[in-house]
């Protein structure tokens, strides 16, 4: 089998390096690099002239190929051979061919070459790439575009062949193929070629069942493993049925090609290896005989290959038992249970500091709750009845009975819920002179891994009193420019300072803790909301404990999944966050705010487009944090975290240009992030309140609730502050709190733009090209347009003017908009810009105008008309250019 080569396309030509096919004679099939028209654009290399060359099989002292020049007859072999295939090739492309021969095959004529090895291998073109086009491609956009191929068993092993095949890639001066002289079943088991493969191919390599455990574990799910088989062999088909299918293969096709007589079995990865395969390793000493079950393994983090069994050894009849031949020499082998790539890298790392809130948790067991957390998202909603079962309405005033009203502990003002981020509102509060309680469930304090945050928006702790300048140098752990956008290839944009501060959770809200506790508030750590009652005259709290709380206002900042408000309603959409945080990134000085370098791909058979962020970690100067997020709808089928983690493993290295193998990984990072088309969501009842990620105030494009947290508190606890002082606690006044605002509803347009459609019928690319646009567009229009945006600050005019240079410069993409989002999208996007717009329009010339009337107005009045100015402003955006003032 030819091994392919294309101008974009990264290809990798494994050595098999097998001690099944040595062969008599020390000479091997000749495998040629050539270029198929239909893959790739015409090769680059150097010209050649003079005549052919070959390459005598002896090797001088160092280990090099000797090069002895021949007669033209090898070129004039070439020219005579006459096929409908090779009359395809271009003339460069033949001239190519017949460059380089080696005497490495039994063949000896050249006409017998060409016809045996060169014939037969582009003869497998064309029925390769209508199966992968109609199996493994986008049904919307089939593509052999950015295709990966690896050739497994060019070289069978002997450092000549590869000298060979190296001189050739250098001769032609294809910068996209890589030789590896490797043991392919080693090769499968690397984190930096694991599943990297859209297709396998291999011919003459050895028999079906040890050549599926070979190439199997190289190509990604959803690729393709071609076999090239000789006449038949259904036999050997037949007794590599098992070890396919425990390897997530299926079979789907068997071809014959009828000008080359042989025959093409279509190997379609539906799944990851299952569990339970038997786990078991070679012993090379002994010529292919099992070794004592446990052998060490070298690199514990990584799963074992399954069995690769010789020739003469039964296949999987007896659960590996060998022929009684051999039998005195295997040991009796326990059945293993598969673990994913993830699992053992998670296991190897300390989680003694996991605390509560979003990325506090990452230990393999918080990982499969979450998923299955998220695997009930995804199902039918539950019965409305159980909704809201944590609260209870009660008419009347609270009974004694339900709190000791003299015990001073337990009276407060505000009750936050939820003390990661609610630790904020909380001091706020208190700052005020409002007594104020918060529960958590856990030990209050941060995560070890960063939260990465603007300076602007930091500096809203500062402007609201809650901090100092000397508390932000402390938090901080680093600060970095410049910060990179891009999208697959089409450019780069950067920018400086967004997100470029690393701050520490842990030093954060150790520092948020103590301000809060000095200035009188308590705090209720290891205890968790049972229930609460809604009186007329407060909220009765009950906790796991036993003990009970009353408040004037409950305030819920227990994040997206808070059994308050959420417990019924699907999200519209969920952002699926994995990453780690690793040790070992030596050009470690930006970021990345957003980063795309691949197109739309398959996981278990849904479309899904990644993103990557990227930032200097503080933890030490080589320590990087890395994110990789997707948008997908709430529904049966969905990846789950850990599968988006298989990938996350697989692709990094093409992203950072690392092999995993090479980092230290320090932390492994997951979370969902649900979002709502009407953020932020309606308060449903009196004296309770949610804020933060419970609230959906964070935009729809963002995840992680911290950003929006310092943009919104100085609004929040004033408004908080007056609705208790006021006693304005009914559902009506308390939902004055998270208004209707455009802007996070306009949001929800890019969200869907961002993520892939199933049948939108667009290409593969279109989400990167329309961010690309958009982005340079904004770069054009300057800092003052680009710099909201990417913190999250949907405004009208800059959204104006982005567009209309978008559809100025590119028109041909408003028709593809509305084939990949949809109308109904489209037209409901179109009234949040509307709205976007009049709310910019109030905020800029009516606010001016009756601000100082409002002063004049009944307190209830007054609360109610200062709920709306803060509206328009935060819904507009505007409040964006106060904070820079």
């Amino acid at each position: 089998m030819a091994m392919l080569a294309s101008s974009t396309n990264v290809f990798l030509s494994f050595n098999a390096f097998s001690r099944h096919r040595i062969c008599s004679g020390g000479r091997l099939r000749l495998r040629l690099l050539i270029s198929f028209p239909r893959f790739s654009s015409q090769f680059s290399g150097p010209n050649t002239s003079g005549g052919t060359r070959e390459y005598d099989a002896a090797a001088s002292p160092d280990g090099h190929l000797i090069e002895t020049p021949i007669t033209d007859d090898a070129a004039a072999a070439a020219a005579a051979v006459d096929s409908t295939i090779f009359r395809t090739l271009s003339s460069r492309q033949k001239e190519q061919i017949s460059v380089f021969r080696m005497n490495l095959t039994s063949e000896r004529e050249e006409g017998e070459v060409m016809e045996r090895h060169v014939e037969d291998s582009l003869a497998l073109l064309t029925p390769l790439r209508q199966s992968y086009l109609s199996r493994c491609c986008p049904s919307s956009f089939p593509s052999c575009d950015g295709l990966k191929l690896v050739d497994v068993g060019s070289g069978a092993g002997f450092r000549k062949r590869c000298f060979f095949l190296e001189h050739v890639v250098r001769f032609t001066g294809l910068s996209n193929v890589k030789v590896l002289r490797e043991r392919a079943e080693n090769v499968g088991q690397s984190l930096d070629f694991r599943e990297l493969f859209d297709v396998a191919v291999a011919r003459a390599v050895a028999e079906m069942r040890i050549l599926a455990e070979y190439c199997l574990p190289l190509v990604r799910v959803g690729g393709l493993f071609i076999a090239a088989k000789g006449h038949n062999p259904q036999e050997e088909i037949r007794n590599s049925e098992k070890a396919i299918q425990l390897m997530g293969g299926s079979m789907v096709e068997l071809c014959t090609v009828l000008s080359v007589k042989e025959l093409l079995l279509y190997v379609l990865k539906s799944c990851r290896p299952q569990r339970n395969i038997l786990e078991i390793q070679l012993d090379s000493s002994r010529h292919g005989a099992l070794a004592p079950y446990p052998t060490p393994n070298p690199r514990p983090w990584l799963p074992l290959c399954p069995v690769i069994l010789p020739r003469w050894a039964s296949p999987w009849s007896k659960i590996g038992l060998v022929p009684s031949r051999r039998r005195r020499s295997v040991a009796t082998l326990p059945h293993a249970t598969f673990r994913s790539r993830t699992q053992r890298i998670m296991e190897r790392i300390s989680t003694c500091n996991e605390v509560g809130g979003a990325g506090g948790s990452s230990s393999y067991e918080a990982l499969k709750k979450l998923d299955q957390l998220w695997s009930n998202i995804c199902a039918p909603p539950p019965d409305k009845r159980e909704v809201y079962e944590v609260i209870s309405r009660i008419s009347g005033p609270s009974s004694y009975n339900e709190v000791d009203k003299n015990n001073s502990k337990c009276m407060f003002h505000v009750v936050v819920c939820g003390g990661t981020l609610g630790i904020f509102i909380a001091t706020a509060l208190v700052s005020r002179g409002l007594r104020v309680g918060v529960v958590e469930r856990n030990q209050l304090k941060g995560r070890e891994q960063e939260w990465n945050i603007s300076e602007k928006e930091l500096m809203e702790l500062i402007r609201i009193g809650i901090l100092t300048k000397a508390d932000i140098e402390q938090i901080s752990t680093s600060k970095f420019n410049p910060n990179r956008c891009g999208f697959e290839k089409k450019g780069e944009i950067w920018v400086e300072d967004i997100l470029n501060l690393g701050v520490s959770p842990a030093k954060l809200l150790e520092t948020m803790k103590k301000r809060f506790l000095s200035l009188g508030g308590i705090v209720f750590e290891g205890k968790s909301l049972s229930s609460i009652h809604i009186f007329d005259d407060s909220a009765v709290l009950k906790l796991n404990d036993g003990d009970t709380l009353s408040a004037q206002l409950v305030v819920d900042s227990m994040g997206n999944f808070s059994p308050l408000i959420r417990s019924g309603r699907k999200p519209d959409g969920i952002c699926l966050v994995v990453g780690s945080c690793s040790r070992g990134f030596h050009d470690n000085s930006s970021s990345d705010v957003i980063f795309s370098n691949f197109s739309v791909k398959k996981l278990n058979n849904m479309e899904l487009q990644y993103f990557w962020e990227a930032f200097p970690a503080g933890s030490g100067p080589t320590d990087r944090t890395t994110y990789m997020f997707t948008y997908v709808d709430a529904k049966p089928g969905s990846p789950t975290l850990e599968e988006l983690l298989e990938d996350y493993w697989d692709l990094l290295p093409q992203y950072q240009g690392i092999a995993i193998d090479k980092l230290e990984v320090l932390r492994v990072i997951f979370g969902i992030f649900p979002t709502f088309r009407d953020s932020p969501l309606p308060t449903a009842f009196d004296r309770i309140v949610q804020v933060g990620d419970a609230s959906g105030i964070q935009s729809p494009v963002s995840f992680g609730g911290f950003g929006s947290m310092t943009r919104h508190l100085r609004r929040l606890s004033a408004g908080i502050y007056e609705a208790v002082a006021g006693g304005f606690l009914d559902q009506y006044s308390l939902s004055l709190l998270n208004p209707y605002m455009p802007n996070l509803s306009a949001s929800w347009l890019f969200q869907r733009a961002m993520s892939a459609q199933p049948d939108s019928d667009v290409s593969p690319t279109f989400i990167n090209e329309l961010l690309f646009y958009n982005f340079q567009a904004m770069q054009r229009l300057g800092d003052g347009v680009l710099r909201p945006f990417l913190q999250d600050v949907i405004q009208f005019r800059p959204l104006v003017k982005t567009l209309g240079l978008v559809m100025i410069f590119h028109p041909q993409i408003l028709p593809l908009i509305f084939k990949h989002v949809g109308f109904d999208v489209i037209l409901n996007w179109f009234g949040h810009f509307s709205m976007l717009g009049y709310y910019t329009f109030l905020s800029s010339y009516v606010d001016p105008i009756i601000r100082p009337w409002i002063e004049h107005l009944p307190e209830k009045n007054k609360y109610k008309w200062r709920r709306h100015l803060e509206a328009w402003k935060y819904g507009s955006g505007l409040d964006y250019n106060d904070s820079i003032r």
